[in-house]
């Protein structure tokens, strides 16, 4: 499960780069007057639907990996809930849903990022002082 939930993170981390590229290329544009709507049609599909599946695919699987390890148990279900959250993010665009409707899930994200931040920190071994 913690293999498949990284190939999700490996596949995100590159997508977050071409959103921002995108967002960019947007801002660029409105300093000249061009036209906007097509390119903020094509960031909204991308960040909005697409990345959101990615989110809820890391979201699950490692969650479902926390499952295997001594650790927080919410945190691991958090991950499974954040997921399927995510996965009705992805669909608020095509479901007319609003925009308030997706928060829930970027909260849910956000407290499983930071949980399983403060958990892999507190776990990890004491800093050691190298001899002279």
């Amino acid at each position: 499960m913690a293999n498949v939930g990284f190939a999700f993170v490996v596949t995100a981390v590159p997508c977050y780069l071409l959103s921002a590229a995108l967002q960019a290329t947007l801002t660029d544009l409105a300093a000249t007057g061009a036209t906007l709507l097509p390119l903020f049609r094509l960031w909204d599909v991308f960040y909005n639907s697409g990345l959101y599946l990615l989110e809820a695919g890391y979201l699950v699987f490692l969650g479902l990996a926390l499952r295997e390890v001594d650790g927080p148990r919410w945190l691991a279900w958090l991950g499974v809930l954040g997921g399927a959250l995510q996965v009705f993010n992805a669909s608020a665009l095509w479901i007319h849903a609003p925009d308030a409707a997706t928060i829930p899930g970027n909260i849910a994200v956000l407290t499983w990022l930071t949980g399983a931040s403060v958990w892999l920190l507190r776990r990890a071994p004491a800093p050691t002082v190298a001899s002279a």
